[in-house]
């Protein structure tokens, strides 16, 4: 199998995605096979933030200006920021471009006790970021993204267990995938730069200590750059190289202790005492169209059969097939799988062709035999066999 495309070609073949300049550069579309594969993907990480115990939420695509000045977005990012809307009464509104500023409103928006943290908050977020058109890649960099983004709330002698907690799921989720990491970072600030990093040096030595030794206590291998973290504090990003050999972030885990302070965010203590928590941001593959282009990268477009967008095509040999195929396709359906029908009176091989292009993962030939004997002739993905069965063994597989 070729092994030299990048995701821009393998998103035409598969019919996954375009991008239209009439429509706007950097902003995908999704066709129906991309939708499939990025719900596929949303599902499971759903399901494993439910095994993590994070509640979901939703929240706005727009924020007042103010939210953002005061969380320090605006002045560290106004160029990444799309223009600003003014309405009639005053009042002046962004396109989000992150959505930490609103989860740290659910926290505020009642009182917590110390009993309540750990608040882990986890969004499918909608987000925007004015980036140049010449730095604009496919998938890779876009402006319109959705993310799985996530924010966890905690007490100090909290950090250890939530930092190992976030970077388990991480893995895990990255194992799931079978995605090649190129190498992990930790971030670190640079105290010379005294306009983009807020000014604490003990707030930043204990955030940086405790990320390293997370790190070091695992034995995890990392590379530490300076200059790298966030303005709100450290953090831990997985790094992986693409098909351009450009090195791209997927996950990260941060660590803030600026923002709780920035928004007076409080808990009440045993002693009934106001404390002010800490703040994880977790971005779990970071977002769904950089993890699909990395994806599709990896894989080549031939994903396990339970991500796949089409997992079986029908394949009548002549005309004659047609009403045989068709109860085949149909039971299918019944049976939830992702089939299609290609009755269409192109040459058995050029159909093979096509849908080896597209990834489809099962193939069954329908011909004047197979419509005989009640039976399939099933073609695998990349195998040039074909081994005759009867349909149930077929529905037996997704069972």
């Amino acid at each position: 199998m070729e092994k030299n495309k990048d995701h821009r070609q393998l998103g035409i073949e598969m019919d996954l995605f375009f991008i239209d300049p009439f429509v706007g550069k950097g902003f995908p579309i999704w066709l129906p096979n991309g939708l499939i594969l990025k719900n596929k993907i949303r599902d499971f990480i759903i399901e494993q933030e439910k095994k993590y115990n994070f509640e979901l939420v939703e929240t706005p695509v727009i924020g007042s200006v103010e939210l953002y000045k005061k969380s320090g977005h605006y002045d560290h990012y106004k160029e990444n920021i799309f223009p600003i809307m003014k309405l009639d009464e005053g009042e002046e509104f962004v396109l989000r471009p992150m959505a930490c500023p609103h989860h740290i409103m659910i926290y505020k928006h009642k009182l917590r006790s110390y009993k309540n943290l750990p608040i882990r908050l986890a969004e499918q977020v909608y987000q925007f970021r004015y980036e140049s058109s010449g730095g604009l890649l496919g998938l890779e960099r876009v402006r319109a993204m959705n993310l799985t983004d996530s924010h966890i709330f905690l007490r100090d002698d909290q950090i250890e267990q939530e930092i190992e907690n976030a970077f388990n799921i991480v893995k895990s989720t990255l194992e799931k995938f079978n995605i090649n990491i190129d190498y992990i970072e930790l971030a670190l600030h640079d105290p010379k730069d005294k306009e983009k990093y807020h000014q604490d040096d003990e707030k930043w030595r204990l955030a940086e200590q405790s990320l390293k030794n997370f790190l070091e206590n695992k034995n995890i291998k990392y590379i530490s750059k300076i200059g790298e973290a966030a303005f709100y504090g450290p953090k831990i990003d997985i790094q992986i190289k693409t098909k351009l050999n450009h090195i791209i972030t997927l996950s990260t885990i941060q660590l803030d202790f600026v923002l709780p302070e920035k928004f007076d965010i409080f808990y009440v203590d045993k002693n009934l005492n106001k404390k002010r928590p800490i703040m994880i941001h977790r971005g779990l593959i970071g977002t769904y169209e950089r993890f699909i282009s990395v994806l599709l990268e990896q894989t080549q477009g031939d994903f396990p059969l339970w991500l796949a967008p089409i997992q079986v095509a029908v394949v009548p040999v002549s005309k004659y097939q047609s009403n045989y195929a068709n109860e085949i396709y149909n039971s299918l359906i019944d049976n939830n799988i992702r089939a299609i029908l290609d009755d269409t009176e192109e040459r058995l091989s050029n159909k093979i062709r096509i849908l080896n292009e597209r990834k489809v993962k099962i193939q069954l030939i329908v011909g004047e035999n197979e419509e005989r004997d009640g039976k399939v002739s099933c073609r695998l993905l990349g195998k040039k066999a074909n081994k005759i069965v009867v349909l149930k063994d077929i529905l037996n597989l997704f069972k």
